[in-house]
């Protein structure tokens, strides 16, 4: 009897102590992302001087980033850091070498990893794919 006292007490321990394991979760609601677009078109020349472009669309805005000629990254500006903020928009910092929410001072690498500050969560990235000089942008799979 005393043996499945012990049991009742740390089964559910061992079950809710598991869950905090989880990996991270994107706290970000969806969103429906679509966007085409000429990479040759001159509203987007900052792309060939400065390898990236700021786009409408998403929760707060996306940082379209070149990562090569024939590589464009998309990524969400909402920082994963306290999510409902609305201060939280992550930016390019001006060396282009990694992204900056101002905010709450959370850094993301090219690749939108957290690199620095309280951000745990990577910034949530779009789907894209190059086809000549068209670019499209979604938040699915192709």
């Amino acid at each position: 009897m005393k043996n499945k006292v012990y049991w009742f007490i740390f089964f559910p321990f061992f079950f809710s102590s598991a869950c905090d394991s989880d990996p991270v979760r994107d706290t970000l609601p969806l969103v429906y992302v679509a966007i085409d677009l000429n990479v040759r078109d001159l509203r987007y020349n900052d792309l060939h001087t400065l390898g990236y472009v700021y786009l409408e669309g998403g929760l707060r805005g996306i940082i379209l980033y070149k990562k090569s000629e024939t590589e464009y990254l998309a990524f969400e500006r909402n920082c994963t850091y306290d999510s409902s903020n609305p201060c939280g928009i992550v930016e390019m910092d001006a060396s282009v070498f990694f992204m900056k929410d101002p905010c709450c001072e959370s850094t993301f690498n090219l690749e939108g990893i957290p690199s620095g500050g309280p951000a745990q969560n990577p910034l949530r990235t779009y789907f894209t794919f190059l086809e000549g000089d068209r670019l499209f942008i979604r938040s699915e799979t192709f």
